[in-house]
């Protein structure tokens, strides 16, 4: 994980991170790449915008596998 301010109030976070998939005999693992956005809107109120990415090319059947898939996630975090 990486993160980066560009400025007092908002930064960059990078990551790097394993996801694994139990099949009958095996565990699979593959990675997940994920980059967020922080904006903190005030002194105790943060936004985080999270987009990622699964690198899924693993076989589910024979028939059928896991596409790549990716997601977006905004979230308000409050702290006090």
């Amino acid at each position: 994980m990486a993160n980066y301010a560009y400025s007092d109030v908002a930064s960059v976070t990078g990551r790097l991170s394993t996801s694994k998939l139990r099949q009958v005999m095996s565990i699979l693992s593959y990675p997940k790449y994920t980059v967020a956005h922080n904006y903190a809107l005030s002194d105790n109120l943060l936004l985080v915008t999270e987009i990622s990415y699964d690198d899924g090319d693993l076989m589910m059947t024979a028939d059928q596998s896991m596409d790549d898939n990716s997601f977006s996630l905004s979230s308000l975090l409050f702290s006090f």
